[in-house]
């Protein structure tokens, strides 16, 4: 009788064993689906560095390891947003906008003085498309490579912090070509600290967003309803300063 009561023992330890098991490996194939799952959804641009807002476009000083990763920002599909790095004289140096880029192309492309050659599309010729100066933009021929559009972009910036030349379009050189007296980010930073030795070079960065569309109507209670969310545009400016 012991024997039988025994064996029934451990038929029930056995039997609760595997429905333990078989749980526990359900559970885990349930997990590995979910992080699969999760992982197939990952979107490797959200893990490029981003600027947080700064309240009341306050300032704070930041060195190149803050600068550069933002400059990459610019290679997102975010077209609403502006990076701009200026000399410590306040000369704009460079600027990454995607927009603004095809509007500098839009604007190359007009012969001077024509019915549609507006104000602005004049003055984005006299300050980003006119060869020898710093913030010239090579008429962004980038934009229209579709294909590669990320890829000739990335290739800017890096033309751009190092400067040399871009691979795939010769024509866009930071390397002190006859187009543009601008070497580069680097070079630009290096020449500030031959010229102030014992001193930081630092960059102030400030931060302004602003709605740049969106509607908001009222409804027959007037209460307000936004009926088109609205579209907000960032610039970032990251200032040269020379600190004792």
């Amino acid at each position: 009788m012991e024997n039988a009561a025994d064996a029934l023992k451990m038929a029930g330890a056995a039997a609760l064993f595997v429905i333990a098991f078989t749980v526990a490996m359900t559970m885990f194939t349930r997990a590995r689906q979910t992080t699969d799952a999760v992982l197939d959804n990952l979107r490797i641009d959200e893990f490029y560095s981003k600027v947080e807002p700064l309240d009341n476009n306050i300032t704070r000083e930041v060195g190149l390891e803050t600068v550069i990763p933002t400059l990459y920002r610019y290679a997102q599909s975010d077209a609403n947003i502006r990076i701009r790095i200026l000399t410590s004289g306040g000369i704009e140096h460079q600027v990454f906008d995607q927009n603004l880029d095809k509007e500098v192309s839009d604007a190359a492309s007009i012969t001077e003085g024509a019915a549609n050659d507006t104000p602005y599309y004049k003055e984005l010729r006299r300050k980003y498309n006119k060869e020898g100066e710093l913030a010239y933009l090579f008429q962004a021929p980038w934009r229209d490579q579709s294909d590669s559009n990320d890829t000739y972009k990335v290739e800017r910036i890096n033309a751009y912090i190092y400067g040399t030349e871009m691979q795939h379009m010769k024509e866009v050189s930071y390397n002190n070509s006859p187009k543009n007296g601008n070497s580069g980010l680097l070079a630009m930073v290096e020449a500030a600290k031959a010229a102030n030795i014992d001193k930081k070079v630092l960059f102030q960065e400030s931060y302004i967003e602003y709605n740049i569309s969106g509607t908001v109507e009222k409804d027959e209670y007037d209460e307000e309803i936004v009926t088109r969310p609205p579209s907000t545009k960032i610039i970032i400016t990251y200032k040269l300063i020379i600190k004792d």
